[in-house]
């Protein structure tokens, strides 16, 4: 029998909430000062938890191969593909 490197990169459904307490001159102003705070310590608490159970298959390689491949609707759902590709790649 033959032997094959699969790999397989799944979609999941994930939301994530931050409360930051935000002085500022008017409510814009909080918000925009809220989106560019450090979410970092946030993303650190993903866990199997915050993901939906649901998911889409967006790549499958054999032996380095691309052999299946999906493009989504929403450009963000593409963009996460991209990025974890090119992470696994380093």
């Amino acid at each position: 029998m033959a032997k094959y490197e699969v790999e397989i990169t799944k979609v999941f459904g994930l939301a994530i909430t931050k409360k930051v307490l935000i002085e500022a001159k008017d409510m814009d102003g909080a918000i925009d000062e809220a989106k560019n705070t450090d979410w970092k310590p946030v993303y650190d608490s993903i866990t199997p938890n915050n993901m939906s159970d649901s998911y889409e298959i967006a790549e499958v390689y054999v032996n380095g191969n691309l052999v299946e491949d999906s493009i989504f609707s929403h450009e963000l759902l593409n963009e996460a593909i991209i990025l974890n590709r090119e992470a696994s790649q380093q």
